[in-house]
């Protein structure tokens, strides 16, 4: 969809449900703030378009999307929720993502810091930039940085179940249905205004009305495909091992090209160290023209590392049985040194926990005819389709993956 077709929506329901005029126009101002105009540079897919050539879409239309589905559900919603927590959800749905890193949004986090933790920065970027002084003059700071980081949890609970909550939100309503449109796959589509109109609120907590139940049902399918078959898929995950493998190597005390950002980033510790003036130029294309400097490097590990990832030379997978792991990762070990390719940054073992992909948290049904609230929790897709909790990936190059399984 189109920004003017977005805004216009959302200049036309937020004014039909609050008639004032400084909500568009500080939105407007947050939208142009160079600090989101910077999502316009952060991967929303990551390593996916490494398969999925299509998948090359921002965390900038994202956040717009997210904030539109919001104001939907505000629409939905207008008579039982008060006027300064509709706004607040309004530009906490817009504002979210807003602390995500490049390259590749949760790739980096886990890549550069081991753990995300991109809620967080995004409550200090809300606070520390010019947004607070937008977000102020609507007195709703507070209410949008606890509406993304969750700490006080002083708000009603469906406030926060819209936001980020286990079963349908708009952050998880947005990217399961644009990525999967965008991916080429078609896994991704669900009846997503007939789910928005089911919405309601019960006490407080955010249930489904249990006529449109079906329309929630696509919504599970989808997000279990789009984990299993597109998040998950091998080659994606072996573009964050190399991005783990190359951020590694820097880190080893290499010396090699790097402006004054990206050394920033190779020695901090934690996200906390860095200025948020090195967040701001943290970008994708600053971070795809160190891997054309470091190409040309005249140190081997450096340079073939940053080549696999510009020119799609990703490492092979094979997946190993728990009980034979260590066997197979002695053996690549030993097969990866004897061709001249150090063993620390060429072989890895990953886990991969598919909970997030089968697993079904609880879900509220309303059943309209009797006011009855009824707890949807018997869909799972690990038994449904006879799955492991856990898959273990050996990840090395497409050479050393040929000689184990010639040797085994």
């Amino acid at each position: 969809m189109e920004e003017v077709k977005i805004f216009s929506y959302l200049v036309d329901k937020i004014l039909k449900f609050s008639g004032d005029q400084a909500i568009i126009k500080a939105l407007m101002r947050v939208v142009d703030s160079p600090w989101f105009q910077r999502l316009r540079d952060i991967s929303q897919t990551g390593f996916c378009r490494l398969v999925f050539p299509f998948s090359e879409n921002s965390r900038f239309g994202h956040s717009l999307h997210s904030c539109f589905l919001m104001t939907k559900c505000m629409e939905v919603l207008r008579r039982d929720v008060a006027d300064n927590l509709r706004v607040a959800l309004i530009f906490a749905a817009l504002l979210h993502d807003i602390g995500h890193l490049a390259p590749g949004s949760h790739s980096a986090w886990r890549a550069w810091f081991g753990s995300d933790h991109h809620e967080q920065l995004a409550s200090r970027i809300i606070g520390e930039t010019e947004i607070a002084d937008i977000l102020s003059e609507l007195n709703i700071i507070d209410l949008v940085i606890e509406l993304i980081t969750e700490e006080k949890r002083n708000l009603p609970k469906f406030a926060y179940s819209l936001i980020a909550g286990d079963a349908w939100n708009v952050d998880r309503g947005s990217w399961i249905y644009t990525d999967g449109i965008l991916s080429g796959v078609g896994f991704g589509l669900y009846n997503i205004d007939i789910l928005i109109e089911s919405i309601c609120l019960v006490d407080d907590l955010l249930c489904f009305k249990n006529k449109r139940s079906s329309a929630l049902l696509e919504f599970l399918t989808s997000r279990y495909a789009m984990y299993t078959q597109v998040f998950y898929h091998p080659m994606v995950l072996s573009g964050e091992v190399i991005l783990k493998s190359l951020i590694k190597f820097l880190r080893s005390g290499v010396e090699c090209f790097s402006d004054e950002v990206m050394r920033n980033f190779i020695n901090a510790k934690g996200y906390m160290m860095l200025e948020l003036k090195d967040i701001r130029i943290n970008s994708e294309s600053w971070f795809r023209y160190h891997l054309l400097r470091w190409r040309e490097s005249s140190i081997p590990i450096l340079s073939d590392l940053s080549d696999r990832l510009l020119n799609r030379r990703l490492f092979k997978a094979i997946t190993v049985e728990p009980s034979s792991k260590d066997y197979y990762l002695s053996k690549a070990y030993d097969i990866a040194e004897s061709l001249g390719l150090s063993s620390e940054y060429y072989v890895h073992l990953i886990k991969l926990d598919l909970s997030a992909a089968n697993s079904i948290s609880e879900i509220l049904i309303l059943d309209e005819e009797t006011g009855k609230i009824k707890s949807f929790t018997g869909l799972n897709f690990q038994n449904l389709f006879h799955e492991p909790s856990e898959k273990n990936y050996l990840f090395a190059p497409s050479e050393v993956v040929w000689r184990l399984k010639l040797n085994t």
